[in-house]
């Protein structure tokens, strides 16, 4: 009996110890401070280059997003690189031209066919600075 006596002694101390540890918990946690989003100006001019081939039930969406961030739109930059699709992306990309997004399309004739040589190309070469 002295036994069974020690082992719920035990038991019972070691579950209030945990209590007293998860309320340890829930306090330090309801202590931390809420994140403020601080004042920040971003200066990085940013490009985004998106290669899409056959996308044009999702371009759309792609776009919307982009342009959606909110980062400021002068620092900017969107580079969707049409690669040979046989279906409306390229049209649906450049119906946002206005938005300021720029589309390349890849031609079979070019020296440099590489989307991704041809868009950091196209970003490099509208740097400034």
């Amino acid at each position: 009996m002295e036994l069974l006596k020690l082992i719920s002694l035990t038991s019972a101390a070691l579950t209030l110890v945990y209590g007293l540890l998860v309320l340890t918990f829930i306090k330090g946690w309801y202590s931390l401070n809420l994140f403020k989003k601080g004042i920040f100006t971003p200066v990085t001019k940013v490009s985004v280059i998106v290669a899409a081939r056959d996308e044009a039930l999702n371009i759309g969406r792609t776009i919307d997003a982009l342009i959606a961030q909110d980062y400021p739109k002068n620092l900017t930059e969107i580079i969707f690189i049409d690669d040979h699709s046989t279906d409306n992306t390229a049209e649906i990309v450049a119906s946002y031209a206005a938005s300021g997004i720029k589309l390349i399309k890849l031609n079979e004739n070019q020296a440099l066919n590489s989307y991704k040589k041809k868009a950091i190309q196209t970003a490099i070469g509208s740097c400034s600075g």
